[in-house]
């Protein structure tokens, strides 16, 4: 069997069929392929119908493979430097970026930050210490710009005309993005008009 190399894809361009906070399908020139994805880059993705791009990694397993997909090269980037760490798989580096953003996670890593690694899914302080000792300095912390998922955008938005700074309505939305990554527009403006 070919040996396939897990960059052999640097991209999947395509009709989006179906989408999941989990997974998306995407069909490309007649092939529907299934991307498993996180919570962030479900965000990013456009309405089903219309054309996704998702910058991917190929992952082998000993009965068949799998297709990681990531709206930004920068989340994908994070995934593979957590798969890099011993005793960390795909499904646990997803799972810490379904609960995290990319650029917190980096944040985490380069100040040493092992209570904020440990309050991820699965993740116990050994581990933790683990992720900051084989990745520290290895990373780059984006920049500050962030792309927010729409929804947050909005609820930015809601805050603002309710007399909020543009400042502290973009850090009370995040913080209630952080505690409750799935909320609906609705919740999270309540959740974030309750944050500090």
């Amino acid at each position: 069997m070919t040996n396939l190399s897990s960059e052999m894809y640097e991209f999947i361009h395509g009709k989006l069929i179906s989408k999941s906070p989990t997974s998306a399908v995407i069909d490309c020139n007649g092939v529907g392929y299934h991307i498993l994805i996180s919570v962030w880059t479900f965000d990013l993705l456009p309405e089903i119908g219309e054309q996704a791009k998702l910058f991917v990694h190929l992952v082998h397993r000993e009965d068949g493979m799998e297709l990681y997909g990531f709206a930004q090269k920068e989340e994908r980037q994070m995934f593979r430097k957590l798969i890099g760490v011993s005793k960390i798989g795909p499904k646990l580096a997803m799972a810490m970026l379904s609960r995290t953003r990319h650029d917190e996670l980096a944040e985490y890593i380069e100040l040493g930050d092992v209570e904020s690694l440990e309050k991820l899914p699965r993740i116990g302080r050994k581990t933790a210490e683990r992720i900051v000792i084989e990745l520290k300095g290895k990373i780059k912390i984006p920049s500050k710009e962030r792309t927010l998922p729409q929804r947050a955008t909005e609820a930015i938005e809601a805050l603002e005309a309710l007399g909020f700074t543009k400042k502290e309505a973009a850090q009370r939305v995040e913080n209630a993005l952080k505690k409750n990554p799935d909320a609906e527009l609705e919740e999270l403006i309540k959740k974030a008009l309750g944050s500090k």
